[in-house]
């Protein structure tokens, strides 16, 4: 099997604690802005280990670099993509992986890209994956890279997205086509247009009047939305991109965007800059 040289190293992250995620997430649920009882409560499914080597050393880094947290110490909280699996999976363990498998899909589309190598030869094995994948990726060391790999392929078989029989990985097309459909924001259109304002209206209404939100709040108010109503999944990404599209004046309303303070994660990019909350002014014709 030839290995393909490429001219920019491949990024997976470390992900030490892939196969425990559905927990990890309701654990973050559960406890926001409470770092000694999410600490607790992650402890709680490793028994015997310490905190440096569970929370510090694979949970938290597990879960923000598949970028289902946010926030820092007292402030980590589920992000917008975390609570959508969360309440995903809380509904179905197979909405769950649809949830979550839509988000690894994504990321594996932009790199590293291993659905679309699989897909073009059915005869490879986890060996046979490393091997091609180690000269490539971005990694202190081979030891390091290896893992990284045999990680992303653990992810991959957790969401039911490839499956390993008589030791031959393959796709699981029929959650990869699901998924696919998933993550086309075009499906979610009209819904997304339907649903934006009066999300934001919700907000308004429960932080009793403020106008100016985190579009990272916004993000989860829609996409939770369209769950729980139709069991269609948007994503951040998916988010982002009808917002970009979605008339920011209208009949009756105008949306503007406020610049971060500070250094802020899950920024909304729009015409070359970047935004960390959105304000909706309604007036009368």
């Amino acid at each position: 099997m030839t290995v393909t040289a490429t001219a920019q190293p491949i990024d997976i992250p470390v992900l030490k604690a892939w196969n425990r995620i559905f927990e990890l997430v309701a654990g973050v649920a559960d406890n926001p802005y409470n770092r000694a009882k999410l600490r607790d409560a992650i402890l709680e499914l490793y028994p015997g280990r310490t905190e440096k080597s569970v929370f510090r050393g694979m949970a938290i880094p597990t879960l923000r670099r598949l970028g289902l947290i946010v926030g820092f110490a007292d402030l980590i909280r589920l992000s917008a993509n975390g609570k959508l699996v969360n309440a995903a999976h809380r509904k179905s363990e197979q909405l769950g992986k649809r949830a979550l498998g839509t988000i690894v899909y994504e990321i594996d589309q932009a790199e590293p890209g291993f659905l679309q190598q699989i897909t073009n030869d059915q005869q490879w094995t986890a060996a046979h994956i490393v091997e091609h994948f180690l000269t490539q990726v971005s990694a202190p060391n081979q030891a390091s890279a290896r893992e990284r790999i045999r990680d992303w392929l653990g992810l991959l078989s957790y969401c039911d997205l490839v499956t390993e029989r008589a030791h031959t990985i393959s796709l699981n097309h029929q959650m990869v086509k699901q998924v696919s459909k998933d993550a086309n924001p075009n499906e979610k259109s009209r819904l997304f247009e339907k649903l934006l304002i009066p999300s934001y209206t919700r907000l308004v209404e429960r932080s009793k009047g403020v106008q100016s939100h985190p579009i990272e709040d916004l993000r989860a108010e829609v996409a939770l939305a369209i769950l729980a109503k139709h069991k269609h999944i948007l994503t951040e990404e998916q988010f982002d991109e009808l917002l970009m599209q979605f008339p920011k004046t209208g009949s009756g309303y105008l949306i503007s965007f406020g610049r971060p303070m500070g250094a802020d994660e899950k920024l909304f990019h729009f015409d070359g800059k970047y935004y960390q909350t959105i304000s909706i002014r309604f007036f009368n014709q």
